[in-house]
C-alpha cells in the first residue's frame, strides 16, 4: 500500500492511499477539516478550508464506484473513526458502513433504502416569481454553464437566500462568478464575485443579541471603497443583477449606482 498525505492550497488536509493488491491500484481518499476552537476563530481562512473540504467530499465519493473508498472527517471525529471499515484495510467501505436504511411500510413500493434529503426551502420575493427551468441530468438546466453546479454546492448553507439568488442567476445564463473571492490581504470576502465588473454578493449581517455584526459592515464598506457594487442576496434585485452582468446599458433608466431614476 502506498500512502500520500498533505494539505491543499486552502489548508484542508488530505490522505490518499493506493491499494496495490489490485491492478490497477484502487484509491482511498480522506478529507479532514480542523474544527478545533483555534481553527474556527480564523474566520475567512477557516471558511475557505470548509469550502475546500466540501468540494473534496463531493469528488472523493466517486472513488467508491471504482472499488475504492472515501471519508469526509473533522478533527473532532478522529478519535471515533474506525479505519478498519475502509476497503483498503479489508472493511466493507466507509460510505457503505455509514448508510442509514429507511424502513418502509408494507403498502409502499419496495426500494433500496436511502436516507432522505431535506426539502429545499420555498423561494420568496422576486426569485419566486421566476421559477427555475427543470434541471437536466448532471445538475445543469437549459443554457446553464455546468460550472454553476460547483459554485452552488459550495455556498454557505446558513444563507438560503444566497442559494436561491445563485440558482436564478444560473438559469439566466449569466457569467459564472468567482466564489469565495477575497478582496485584499485583509481577507474581505464576497460570496459571489465578478471582479471584471466589480460586482459582488456579500454575506448578510448576523448580529449577536444586541451586538451588531461589525465584520459584515466593515466588509461591505471595504468593497465599496474599492469601487465595487456589493449587496447581500436579500438586498439584490435579481432582475437588476442579471441586467448588470449581461452588460446591458441601463444608464438611461438608472442613476450612477444602478438605482432607478425617480
Amino acid at each position: 500500500m502506498r500512502m500520500l498525505y498533505g494539505s491543499d492550497a486552502s489548508g484542508c488536509c488530505l490522505v490518499l492511499a493506493a491499494d496495490g493488491r489490485r491492478t490497477p491500484p484502487v484509491w482511498t481518499g480522506l478529507a479532514v477539516l480542523d474544527d478545533g476552537v483555534a481553527a474556527l476563530e480564523e474566520g475567512p481562512v477557516h471558511k475557505r478550508r470548509w469550502r475546500a473540504w466540501l468540494w473534496w467530499g463531493n469528488v472523493l465519493q466517486f472513488l467508491e464506484h471504482g472499488g475504492g473508498d472515501s471519508a469526509q472527517l473533522t478533527s473532532g471525529m478522529i478519535d471515533g473513526f474506525v479505519p478498519e471499515v475502509l476497503t483498503v484495510t479489508g472493511g466493507e467501505g466507509w460510505l457503505t458502513s455509514t448508510r442509514v436504511p429507511v424502513h418502509r411500510t408494507a403498502e409502499e413500493p419496495s426500494a433500496v433504502g436511502v436516507a432522505t434529503v431535506p426539502a429545499v426551502p420555498a423561494a420568496t420575493g422576486d426569485a419566486a416569481a421566476a421559477p427555475e427551468p427543470a434541471e437536466q441530468p448532471g445538475g445543469t438546466g437549459p443554457g446553464r454553464d455546468p460550472r454553476w453546479g460547483q459554485v452552488i454546492e459550495l455556498l454557505d448553507p446558513d444563507e438560503p437566500k444566497l442559494t436561491t439568488l445563485a440558482r436564478t442567476l444560473a438559469s439566466a445564463a449569466v457569467p459564472v462568478p468567482q466564489d469565495g473571492y477575497e478582496l485584499d490581504s485583509h481577507g474581505w470576502q464576497a460570496e459571489l464575485a465578478w471582479p471584471d465588473v466589480r460586482i459582488g454578493v456579500v454575506r448578510a449581517s448576523r448580529p449577536t443579541g444586541d451586538e451588531p455584526d461589525y465584520e459584515a459592515d466593515d466588509q461591505k464598506h471595504a468593497f465599496t471603497a474599492a469601487g465595487w457594487t456589493v449587496r447581500t442576496a436579500d438586498e439584490w434585485d435579481s432582475a437588476d443583477l442579471i441586467a448588470r452582468l449581461d452588460g446591458r446599458d441601463r444608464s438611461e433608466n438608472s442613476t450612477n449606482d444602478g438605482e432607478p431614476k425617480r
